[in-house]
């Protein structure tokens, strides 16, 4: 097997080339016409029953000269030797924009595939990137499926007798034989001068909405034997998204998805399960061979489930797969070599499970920070009052400026009134001021103080909950042998020091700070490893390995329900979608629009007639 990605429209010189053996079909032009010259030398490299995969520019398809020569030799010999050709997106490869095609090659076609050729046009769908596009998981899986078993699909897959390609004057360009330039959109002329929304129009659109169980009805009353009318409660799309959304008919639907997907995932997940090695002996026998089994196993099992309820189709329910699978390829390999291991195991599953009241309590303390420095803001809006200050060109307004000067305030009135003849009702309002700025003052430090407390609190909180959830996965052992290895250091320094009474009678000062250091450290260093063990037992121990395998499986039913809900979602959309774009064609009818006009021309005329402009 040969799987290549030459460079495109590359020079070449027949003249040079080592082995002119390799190229029976002729010589393709040798200005920037070096594609074919490539998949000649696979073509020639490969065994009698070799096969080959080769990404090239569509010009090999189609361009004339020597180029259809070597095609036309290539389709007959031996019953062709182009087994197919994928049509791929633009903008996919780095480096240029233009789309591309994969050649598969095969010397030795079956019986089925003489003198045929199996074309796939995929040049539209894909993921849409910033610079440059990408091939999703579901579009590899279904171009993978459809190749692999031949099928043909309207407007995607296609297999052609070679008399068609002869026919066409050995032109292989993808779009002559799987066309799939979408159908233009109808537009109804009557309709949209006279209102109503076409039936037939509608009834086009019925497969998309009896995916999600919906009825035109739910949205259309019959206007006469030919149109609808939009219920006349309807005022905008706004409307129609809101009332499809809550549809009774669709959340059931959607919920029957969910609920065959836990059915699956209870079958499946014994099977997913067993990837994991028994015991430690065990690991070199569940090794990697076994993954496309359980692949293709739990493919088609989930395919069994959900493609007969007809609201995802064979390839979408694939999609689900696949995306799922790829996000999870690399803990299968972890399972594979290592069983359940915790590091598979995200926070936030490690939180719910066993420190959701920690986390509760972390949450409720920064609720309290965020109310206290709103209170704190609060107050800085009534000092800035109180004090009728008026700050200057961006100058910002903090609590440290606002506490600074209600000080100066107080100090100044204070010396005020203290003065022999400051007296009589001036004093009596100036100690009314007083008395509030200091009021202010007040819940400015004690506002200050609790925010203090709390972040405080929140950090030794944080650490802890951190520490512990280190702690659950993977046990204390490491912790306390780094800190007991810390503390051998730290003591064996400090007994080089000599003994504490050695220590104060030296004069040297360096000497006694280090030795009051590392007295210090020591004491730290034993209270965290008695602080670890304590951690350790107030929740129980380390993770169990039954433990991990339920968190693991539940983190990856996890992602099978997001994936499983993306697809749900988009075929949501697409069902806002029909109804929405009914309104946008035929909600406002011309006719309407004109007779509106009229009416507002003729109110105007009136208007300026009881003037006199007219």
């Amino acid at each position: 097997m040969v799987i290549a990605n030459p460079p495109f429209a590359q020079n070449y010189n027949s003249a040079a080339l080592q082995h002119q053996n390799r190229f029976s079909y002729g010589f393709a032009p040798e200005t920037k016409k070096a594609d074919l010259m490539f998949v000649q030398h696979i073509l020639a490299s490969l065994k009698q029953d070799g096969r080959a995969a080769v990404v090239m520019p569509h010009g090999v398809l189609f361009r004339g000269s020597d180029e259809k020569k070597i095609r036309e030799k290539m389709l007959k010999d031996n019953g062709g030797v182009i087994e197919g050709i994928i049509s791929l997106p633009q903008k996919l490869f780095y480096g240029t924009g233009i789309p591309a095609v994969i050649l598969v090659l095969n010397k030795n076609k079956p019986d089925a595939l003489q003198n045929k050729v199996f074309f796939i046009n995929a040049d539209a769908e894909y993921g849409e990137g910033k610079n440059r596009n990408f091939l999703r998981s579901e579009d590899i899986e279904k171009i993978d499926y459809i190749f692999t078993r031949k099928e043909e699909i309207d407007k995607y897959s296609r297999l052609v007798d070679i008399a068609e390609i002869k026919g066409n004057d050995w032109n292989l360009n993808v779009r002559r034989y799987v066309d799939n330039t979408p159908e233009p959109e109808p537009e109804d002329v009557r309709a949209h001068l006279l209102g109503g929304i076409p039936k037939p129009e509608v009834g086009a659109k019925s497969h998309i909405l009896a995916k999600l169980g919906l009825k035109s009805d739910l949205v259309f009353q019959d206007k006469d034997a030919d149109y609808y009318d939009f219920h006349a409660h309807f005022q905008g799309k706004d409307d129609l998204k809101t009332l499809i959304e809550s549809n009774q008919d669709l959340c059931k639907i959607i919920d029957n998805m969910d609920i065959l997907l836990v059915d699956w995932w209870q079958e499946a997940k014994n099977d997913f399960a067993s990837l994991a090695p028994s015991s430690p002996n065990a690991r070199e026998v569940k090794n990697s061979n076994q993954l496309p089994h359980v692949r293709q196993e739990l493919i088609d099992s989930l395919k069994n489930k959900l493609v007969p309820m007809k609201v995802l189709d064979l390839f979408q329910v694939a999609g689900v797969f696949v995306n799922w699978w790829d996000n999870i390829r690399y803990d299968l390999k972890t399972i594979i070599q290592n069983g359940w291991s915790p590091t598979l195991i995200p926070d936030s599953y490690i939180i719910r499970a066993f420190f959701q009241a920690e986390a509760d309590e972390i949450e409720q303390l920064e609720s309290d920070i965020a109310q206290k420095d709103a209170e704190i803001d609060s107050l800085l809006e009534t000092a800035q009052e109180l004090l009728e200050y008026e700050a200057e060109e961006d100058e910002k307004i903090t609590a440290k400026l606002m506490k600074d000067e209600l000080t100066a305030r107080v100090k100044r009135s204070k010396e005020k009134i203290a003065l022999p003849l400051f007296s009589g009702e001036n004093a009596k309002e100036l100690k009314a001021e007083v008395k509030g700025y200091e009021q202010v003052l007040k819940q400015f430090k004690k506002a200050d103080d609790e925010l203090k407390n709390f972040k405080a609190t929140l950090k030794q909180k944080q650490l802890e909950f951190e520490l512990k959830i280190l702690l659950k996965k993977f046990g204390a052992e490491d912790q306390i042998y780094e800190h007991k290895q810390l503390l051998i250091q730290a003591r064996k320094e400090l007994a080089e020091l000599g003994t504490e009474e050695e220590v104060k009678k030296d004069k040297d000062k360096d000497k006694k700070k280090k030795f009051t250091a590392l007295t210090g450290d020591i004491k730290k260093l034993e209270a965290r490893i008695v602080n670890i063990q304590d951690l350790m037992a107030s929740f129980g121990g380390v993770i169990t390995e039954e433990e991990a395998k339920e968190l693991i499986l539940q983190k990856h039913y996890d992602l099978v329900s997001e994936q499983l809900d993306r697809f749900l979602n988009g075929i949501r959309r697409t069902v806002i979608f029909v109804f929405e774009n009914f309104w946008d064609k035929y909600a406002v009818a011309a006719g309407s629009v004109e007779r509106e006009r009229e009416e507002t021309l003729q109110e105007l005329n009136d208007f300026l007639s009881k003037l006199n402009y007219i």
